[in-house]
């Protein structure tokens, strides 16, 4: 393989535009409880300021994350996200520390989001079958489940 199509695919890869079923808010701030009910029916890319700063990170992670019930608990959801439901509630409030918790679909674990400075930037329904059948197939099967570790890495850490 050529080292101008591996960069042609990468840059592909990272133009993630919103399918006919999505929605593009274009970094709309959003709200602690906007998100939490946003997250419950949808799959959402969110850009957010770490709480933590990394060294040689970007001070922003963008994340691909749901709350969705229906999705995780779905064969794929379980199979491709190796989803689980938590085992223990958590030993603080995250509202109290101005937090959301949600699946991060890339890293396969819960993130808490803080809602300091948080954006919306796409929001993909996955209520009814055919929605969650049109995400499978055309955003994660063709985009994120055919990325390295290095390019996921690579995405989430751009605004």
């Amino acid at each position: 393989m050529d080292v101008g199509d591996k960069k042609v695919r990468e840059r592909k890869r990272d133009e993630i535009r919103p399918y006919k079923y999505g929605t593009e808010f274009n970094n709309k701030r959003v709200s602690m409880s906007e998100l939490d009910n946003l997250t419950r029916s949808n799959v959402c890319i969110v850009s957010f300021l770490r709480r933590h700063p990394v060294a040689n990170k970007n001070e922003y992670r963008r994340i691909l994350c749901t709350n969705s019930v229906d999705l995780l608990y779905s064969y794929n959801g379980r199979v491709k996200l190796n989803y689980r439901p938590p085992r223990n509630p958590l030993p603080y409030d995250p509202k109290k520390y101005n937090l959301v918790c949600v699946w991060d679909i890339l890293m396969i674990d819960y993130r808490m989001i803080s809602m300091d400075n948080c954006f919306l930037n796409y929001q993909y329904p996955v209520t009814t079958k055919q929605e969650r059948n049109m995400f499978w197939r055309e955003l994660f099967n063709k985009t994120f489940y055919l990325m390295s570790s290095y390019e996921k890495e690579g995405w989430m850490s751009t605004w």
